[in-house]
């Protein structure tokens, strides 16, 4: 009987399972041995290999709105968020401080700022409007480090100008 409890309680600790909405990561002693896991159930050494897991989904992050100049010195409010999910599971962890998800969200504010900074610098108020922010696509692109298929949304509110658009 106990021997039987000893084997249940061993494969418990050597079995674990992935979800669909996830990504794993096998470490053994620290290090990462293994990350393309398939949702499924899987096994690991118990006390050599250790599991974290990541949720595969699209996160959404909210920033709160920022001000940013144009050219002609006025001010512009701009709210953002960004709709993002992990594509590599291994570099995420080792570039977020062990998959940080406040991290990422940080790291990726301070990019999608100084994108939308150097356009608006750039940009005369009357290009803000959404009819014409549009033009900016590769500007707004190159500025936030998109990538191809990637999709975003902006609005601007100054006054009398109030506009959206959705570029993609």
């Amino acid at each position: 009987l106990i021997l039987v409890g000893a084997a249940v309680l061993l494969f418990s600790m050597a079995a674990f399972t992935v979800r669909e909405t996830e990504l794993a990561l096998k470490f053994r002693f620290g290090e990462i041995v293994r990350a393309d896991y398939k949702p499924g159930l899987h096994f690991l050494t118990p006390f050599v290999n250790n599991v974290v897991k990541f949720d595969r989904r699209i996160l959404t992050e909210d920033y709160p709105a920022e001000q940013f100049l144009t050219s002609e010195g006025k001010i512009l409010r701009i709210n953002f968020f960004v709709k993002w999910r992990i594509s590599d599971v291994s570099r995420f962890y080792t570039s977020t401080s062990g998959g940080s998800e406040e991290v990422a969200n940080r790291r990726l504010g301070e990019i999608i700022k100084d994108g939308i900074t150097t356009v608006i610098v750039a940009t005369k108020l009357d290009k803000v409007k959404p009819s014409k922010l549009a033009g900016r696509k590769q500007q707004l692109a190159k500025g936030c480090r998109l990538h191809e298929g990637d999709i975003f949304w902006c609005t601007a509110d100054v006054g009398w100008v109030t506009g959206h658009s959705y570029v993609t």
